[in-house]
């Protein structure tokens, strides 16, 4: 079911250190969100509350190419056991366990 505290991406600048985007789905191509925040164009993300397919795939989608242009490992968090591992090289890792521990640093000043 939708949550507020789901999706979200982990960006692992370096060991240790990890930065949590929010991730927003719109319809509209312009529109403004907060700075951190991970805009994914998405009409429909949502279905009876709850996070269709096509959403999760443009998700996994924009933060692998993100990973390929920042060369870092990324993690789209759908729920507390439902993560995709994004690595530099393109491929993928489904797995029932988040990104935990390290550093978190304050939100990223790179929305997309």
């Amino acid at each position: 079911m939708s949550s507020g505290e789901f999706p979200y991406v982990i960006h692992r600048p370096m060991p240790t250190v990890y930065i949590r985007w929010n991730v927003v789905f719109t319809d509209q191509l312009d529109a403004e969100v907060p700075r951190g925040t991970i805009v994914v164009h998405c009409p429909d993300a949502y279905a009876d509350g709850y996070l269709t397919n096509r959403a999760r795939e443009e998700l996994i989608e924009h933060i692998a190419y993100r990973s390929q242009e920042d060369r870092r490992r990324m993690c789209a968090v759908f729920a507390k056991n439902d993560c995709v591992y994004v690595e530099p090289d393109g491929s993928r890792k489904v797995s029932d366990e988040p990104p935990s521990g390290g550093v978190p640093m304050g939100k990223s000043g790179r929305g997309t």
